[in-house]
C-alpha cells in the first residue's frame, strides 16, 4: 500500500452528538403545542411514516408534510380529518 502524500494523510469528521435523521425521529424535541404538532407526535409514536399515514387520512404525503413542517395550515374539512384521527382538538384542550 501506498502512503498518502503529506496533505491527505489526516481526514477529521465534525458531528453533531446526534444525527438530524435520529433528532427529527426522537420524541426529545417534540413538545406538542398546535394540531400538527399533535398529529405528528402520534404518527411518530404508532411509528407511521407520512406516507403510510397520508394514505390512512385519504390526502397527499405532500399535503401532510407542508402540515407538519407548518407551513400550511389544514383547510376546515381536513382540519376534521385530523381531529378524528387524534381522538381529541388539542386547541380546545387548551
Amino acid at each position: 500500500m501506498r502512503l498518502l502524500a503529506f496533505h491527505q494523510r489526516r481526514l477529521s469528521v465534525n458531528r453533531g452528538r446526534y444525527t438530524r435523521r435520529w433528532w427529527l425521529r426522537s420524541d426529545r424535541h417534540l413538545k406538542p403545542t398546535c394540531l400538527a404538532d399533535h398529529v405528528r407526535a402520534k404518527r411518530l409514536k404508532e411509528n407511521l411514516t407520512m406516507k403510510e399515514l397520508a394514505c390512512q387520512l385519504g390526502i397527499s404525503k405532500g399535503t401532510l408534510k407542508y402540515w407538519e413542517l407548518h407551513k400550511n395550515p389544514p383547510s376546515e374539512q381536513n382540519r376534521k380529518l385530523l381531529v378524528e384521527y387524534l381522538g381529541y382538538d388539542p386547541e380546545v384542550s387548551k
